[in-house]
């Protein structure tokens, strides 16, 4: 009985020392999705980036419209909205490509101004805005 405290105290410092030393000695890496967003990028990369993250909103955006069956007035409303959301978000997407490279801080004002378009819900604290 008294073997099995210092045995035990052992093994578990000596498994505290080895993931220890295994992210001391393990580099960080990109994972896909940060390495596919380095900046500056290029014009076209960040417009397919934008389509990619606009075709997402939309696909839940009618996900949330059949799942909460709503009429067909409301739905249409929710999809005019969004349309003229995407087109105000496109507007600034051509507006900071036209020099053909985006910044991180161009990248970051498109990110900003699609928030406060797209996601109405994050002003009032998580709840939606009917």
């Amino acid at each position: 009985m008294i073997l099995r405290a210092p045995a035990f105290a052992l093994i578990a410092a000596l498994s505290a020392f080895s993931v220890a030393a295994s992210a001391q000695s393990a580099p960080p890496q990109d994972s896909e999705h940060e390495a596919s967003r380095k900046y500056p990028m290029t014009a076209a990369d960040f417009q397919k980036l934008v389509g990619e993250r606009i075709e997402q909103h939309r696909a839940r955006m009618e996900s949330h419209i059949s799942s909460k069956q709503l009429p067909a007035d409301k739905a249409e409303e929710l999809r005019a909205r969004f349309k003229a959301a995407v087109a105000q978000v496109n507007a600034k997407v051509d507006e900071v490509c036209a020099d053909g490279t985006v910044t991180l801080a161009e990248a970051q004002e498109v990110h900003e101004l699609a928030r406060s378009l797209l996601h109405h819900h994050h002003a009032s604290g998580g709840r939606a805005q009917h």
